[in-house]
C-alpha cells in the first residue's frame, strides 16, 4: 500500500505532508501543505476539553492518520490562509543539518575517490 485515502484526498506513504488546523469562532478550516482543503462553520462539542492528534472521531467512524507525527505548534490566534501558506513555505526548506549532512557526504566521496585513483 504506498497511499491513504483521508476526507477523499489521497497522500503517498512515506513522504512528508505539513497539516494544519485553525479555528476562529464557529469556523474550522484543515491545510494541507498550505493549502485549504476543507472549511465548515459549527461547533466541535468535546466534553472532557482532550485534545486528540493523529485521530479523528466522527460520530461511530474513527479515522486514525498513517505515519508519524513532529513539530507540533499552538498559536495564540487564529491563522490566516496567507500565515499558514507562508508557515508552509518556510517548514517546506530543508534545514541546515540536511544541507550540512550532504556537504560531508559529498566530501567523503570526493576524498574517497581520490585515494583509489592515486
Amino acid at each position: 500500500m504506498n497511499e491513504a485515502t483521508i476526507y477523499n484526498s489521497t497522500y503517498t506513504l512515506n513522504e512528508w505532508y505539513m497539516a494544519t488546523f485553525t479555528r476562529s469562532g464557529n469556523n474550522y478550516k484543515s491545510y494541507i501543505n498550505g493549502n485549504l482543503v476543507s472549511s465548515f462553520n459549527g461547533y466541535v462539542v468535546n466534553n472532557d476539553k482532550s485534545i486528540t492528534i493523529g485521530a479523528i472521531y466522527s460520530g461511530a467512524q474513527n479515522y486514525s492518520l498513517p505515519g508519524s507525527i513532529d513539530d507540533i505548534g499552538f498559536w495564540n490566534s487564529s491563522l490566516t490562509s496567507t500565515q499558514v501558506s507562508q508557515l508552509y513555505a518556510l517548514q517546506s526548506v530543508p534545514e541546515p543539518s540536511t544541507y550540512a549532512l550532504f556537504g560531508i557526504g559529498t566530501l567523503a566521496l570526493v576524498i574517497a575517490y581520490r585515494r583509489k585513483v592515486a
